[in-house]
This record gives C-alpha cells, sequence and structure tokens, in this order.
C-alpha cells in the first residue's frame, strides 16, 4: 500500500512538474505580445496623433477540458487612444468597434499583419509570429471591416468607435463621431488619416483617468447610470468604463 501511494504521488508531482514547465497534457498553450494602436487625424493647424501599447494574450486550452474551456481564449489590457485636437477637444478611439465588438482589440494586430502571416496559423500561433517582430516602425492599417463568418457573410466595421464629450468632466455628454466625417464634430479640414497597429515593446500605456477623472470611480456603473429598462438607448447608456480601460 504504502508503495502504492509513493507511485502516485511520484505520478502527481511529474505532472505538475511538467505543466509548470510548459509541457504535459495540462499545460496551456500560449502566446503575447504588445501592439501600439496609433490614431492619425489631419486638422487645419497640422497632424495630430494619439496612441496607445495594449497588451495581448491568447491561450490555447487542450481538447480534454470540458466544453465551455476548450478552444482558443483570448484577454487584453490597455486603454482607449486620447487624441487632443488644436480646438481644445479630444478624440478618444474605444476598446470597442463601431459594431459594438469589444473583443477586437485582441484581434486588431492579427488581423491588420493578416499578409504576412501564415494562413494556417490558428491564432494562437499568429500572436506567436507576432511577437518575434522586433523592428520598431513595422505598422499596418487596421482593417475596416470584417466577417460574421469564417466562410464570408455580410461584412460589418471593424473600427474603433469614436466618441467625444460636450465636456469631459460629464460621461453622459458623449457623442459618437463619424470616422468618414469628422468634419460633422469638429468643423472644417478635419478627417481622420489612419488607424495603425504596430509592434511593441514598450509598456502597457496608463493614466487615462487623468483626462476623465469619473474613471476612477471604483464602481463601473457606466457613462449613464441612471438608465433604466428601454428600446432605444443612448450612446451614453451603451457605454461603460471598460470602453475606455481594461486592466
Amino acid at each position: 500500500m504504502i508503495g502504492r501511494q509513493r507511485l502516485v504521488r511520484s505520478l502527481i508531482c511529474g505532472i505538475l512538474v511538467l505543466t509548470i514547465s510548459g509541457c504535459g497534457p495540462f499545460a496551456e498553450d500560449q502566446a503575447e505580445l504588445h501592439y501600439r494602436l496609433k490614431v492619425e487625424v489631419e486638422t487645419p493647424q497640422g497632424l495630430r496623433s494619439g496612441s496607445s501599447v495594449i497588451w495581448v494574450r491568447a491561450v490555447r486550452n487542450p481538447d480534454w477540458v470540458n466544453p465551455e474551456a476548450r478552444g482558443i481564449r483570448t484577454k487584453y489590457r490597455g486603454e482607449a487612444v486620447a487624441i487632443d485636437l488644436p480646438n481644445g477637444r479630444t478624440l478618444f478611439a474605444l476598446l470597442r468597434t463601431v459594431s459594438g465588438n469589444t473583443d477586437a482589440p485582441a484581434d486588431w494586430p492579427v488581423t491588420s499583419f493578416d499578409d504576412i502571416l501564415d494562413r494556417q496559423a490558428d491564432f494562437v500561433d499568429s500572436v506567436k509570429q507576432l511577437s518575434q517582430i522586433t523592428r520598431s516602425g513595422v505598422m499596418r492599417p487596421l482593417p475596416k471591416t470584417e466577417h460574421i463568418l469564417p466562410n464570408g457573410g455580410e461584412d460589418i466595421p471593424a473600427l474603433p468607435l469614436l466618441v467625444t464629450f460636450k465636456d469631459t468632466n460629464d460621461p453622459g455628454s458623449v457623442v459618437r463621431v463619424d470616422s468618414d466625417d469628422l468634419a460633422a464634430s469638429f468643423g472644417a479640414g478635419y478627417r481622420l488619416k489612419a488607424i495603425t497597429a504596430e509592434i511593441s515593446s514598450g509598456p502597457v500605456t496608463t493614466g487615462i483617468e487623468k483626462r476623465l477623472g469619473w474613471l476612477s470611480q471604483s464602481d463601473d456603473g457606466g457613462l449613464d447610470p441612471t438608465m433604466g429598462v428601454t428600446a432605444k438607448p443612448t450612446l451614453a447608456q451603451q457605454l461603460g468604463f471598460s470602453d475606455f480601460r481594461r486592466q
């Protein structure tokens, strides 16, 4: 009996060692990278830009786990991009698409660099490939649209949702900005030049709460916490703190 117990303990210890070392049947296959999301705006006073470094992690769980956990999972951490404009306003590119996809920031570097990736690679392997890019200045534009289904179908917007505030101290004053018509929000001479992704070795961007003090609140009550049941929620009722910052 003692010999059998020792054997079981030895097997358990062996599995733990393999798992911790990144080997064995219980180990996760994972990859991570940092990338810089950059937004450039043409203004009557010249080019203005802003950027944010975002961390992305992709994990491939083995097939033996339960159906809810198996497959590839992604997570990210970072902040929305803030672009200070010469008219005293600030344009924000949020951590969600125009269509409401809040997982998109994890996908943006892979979809942007699709031209240099192995078309047969899954998401984890694609992140591994991108993490090997060490040269600065290698960037790609974000795709404007994406397919809902892998085999095609109707394209939906894939660019970040752009917003500004009538008063940055009042989250409820948020208004949407049309990426194809910045002049409608800021006046003649304002135009979105580019939104790009660049693989980066820099630290994840922090500090957006210095611009938007209400982000320092402990609870994410949303930009309009007074929302009740409604068929037509306002933009402020649709947005939350996590659209500006993921920790």
